[in-house]
């Protein structure tokens, strides 16, 4: 602990972290009469989004601060994996002579994959996967419409998820959630019924990214520990980025 702390400092991150944690409990004891797995994710990324706050105040980009966050102080493991799945379909409809190797690369790292099996998002690949096979110049350059390789990463699908979750109360995708065991993503096999111009209507097989329930409370709980130790290290109380008092528009309680 860093010994240069006063006081009221470490009564201050102690009082916040404890208000954070104790969140955390009631939102794993809370009982719904229905979705209850979605409005418990909902409020999961409150506290994130919360904490990122916290440590990067003056971040005005939501995606940018969310998303550093996650890679930076939540120290998940698997933030920076580009998901298979997703990058396998954006090399397709990119329709990018450059990027064959790399969709033949992925095509076959996912030919093991088995259906009826949970796969873990450890299988998904890392930056230095993909690095070898795509020229440098298109790691900047959007692949399909305003879509860029970065998008496929975990930590910036947690963030589309995230949006999914605030702006539209859904989740994306058509994964359901098979085990209360998982605290990690992965991925399930699925069929679903497709039609389209009123035409026959055909199964149409996928592989569908879940991100569990446990996820987000392991990933809470580690992210109040990691901030804690943050605060601590900065000599930072929590309460200093934010303005309280009786008026909404927060530059109106300013007291100078």
């Amino acid at each position: 602990m860093n010994d240069s702390l006063d006081n009221k400092l470490l009564e201050n991150i102690e009082t916040f972290v404890g208000f954070f944690e104790s969140k955390i409990d009631c939102i794993e004891k809370a009982a719904f009469s229905q979705q209850g797995t979605l409005y418990k994710q909902c409020l999961y990324i409150l506290i994130l989004d919360s904490l990122a706050k916290t440590v990067f105040p003056n971040e005005k980009s939501n995606h940018k601060r969310f998303v550093t966050f996650i890679d930076t102080i939540t120290k998940w493991k698997y933030s920076k994996k580009y998901s298979l799945t997703h990058l396998i379909q954006i090399l397709e409809l990119s329709h990018n002579a450059q990027l064959v190797q790399l969709l033949d690369y992925a095509r076959n790292q996912q030919e093991s994959w088995q259906k009826g099996f949970i796969i873990s998002i450890e299988e998904d690949l890392d930056c230095e996967d993909i690095e070898k096979l795509c020229p440098e110049s298109l790691w900047k350059e959007k692949i399909y419409k305003s879509i860029y390789l970065k998008d496929v990463r975990h930590g910036n699908l947690l963030y589309t998820y995230r949006s999914g979750l605030v702006h539209e109360l859904r989740r994306p995708g058509y994964g359901m959630e098979l085990s209360k065991t998982q605290n990690q993503p992965y991925y399930i096999g699925s069929s679903q019924l497709n039609f389209k111009n009123n035409e026959e209507m055909q199964w149409v097989s996928s592989w569908e990214l879940v991100y569990p329930l446990n996820f987000f409370q392991v990933l809470c709980r580690d992210s109040v520990r990691n901030v804690k130790e943050y605060y601590i290290r900065e000599n930072i109380d929590p309460y200093s980025v934010f303005n309280f008092g009786t008026y909404w528009l927060e530059q109106m309680n300013d007291n100078d």
